[in-house]
């Protein structure tokens, strides 16, 4: 068969294009469809590294986090060691207490250097006399802070009284100064009652003496 036969039998993928401005027209939609397709790759690529960076700062975000609130945990722990404090109120009644003669209070625990809280209710006098005291090397000692070495308490007010007893008194590890309130009515005889407290919180209305 002629070769001009298989040449007219021949069908090409891609139609042949003669005229000269339909080519210049297909060759720019080739390039521009080239060009959106890397730009898409590129796309892709900046999404992924952005979608890295995005994660890699997550995980330092939630570390710093991580290491903010463990520090906070740490300070408050310390905070809440350092300020402990014996501030629950109870009773020191005691009866048939005559004037001038030193009656004590339960012993407690102080565990800070705060003042020490009593609020009186009753007295056969109105009034009381109340030293702070604690051992001091072993032996029994006022740690008043005035010239008296003791304070003079009105019933019904609330005071918070003046001590050394946390500066000198005999530490014991773990629990504090053990110490007590020495009283007596300023004259006549009976009853002795209120409450009182190692600690004070600094807190409320009180009268510092």
């Amino acid at each position: 068969m002629p070769i001009s036969n298989y040449r007219s039998q021949w069908t090409p993928v891609f139609p042949l294009i003669t005229d000269h401005r339909k080519k210049e027209d297909f060759s720019e939609q080739l390039l521009s469809g080239c060009h959106r397709f890397k730009s898409q790759l590129s796309n892709q690529d900046q999404h992924s590294e952005l979608r890295k960076e995005g994660d890699m700062m997550e995980n330092k975000i939630v570390k710093r986090i991580s290491t903010l609130l463990l520090a906070g945990a740490l300070m408050a722990t310390t905070v809440v060691s350092a300020f402990a404090a014996n501030v629950r109120d109870e009773d020191y009644t005691r009866y048939n207490v005559s004037a001038n003669t030193w009656v004590n209070s339960p012993a407690r625990y102080k565990e800070n250097d705060s003042k020490v809280y009593v609020a009186p209710a009753e007295s056969p006098s109105l009034r009381t006399k109340v030293k702070t005291m604690c051992d001091v090397g072993g032996i029994i000692t006022n740690k008043t802070k005035n010239s008296r070495g003791y304070v003079v308490l009105a019933d019904n007010v609330k005071y918070a009284i003046t001590n050394f007893v946390y500066e000198d008194g005999d530490y014991t590890t773990g629990y504090g100064v053990f110490m007590w309130l020495g009283m007596t009515p300023t004259y006549g005889s009976g009853t002795l009652g209120g409450v009182w407290s190692p600690d004070w919180t600094g807190n409320g209305t009180v009268t510092i003496v």
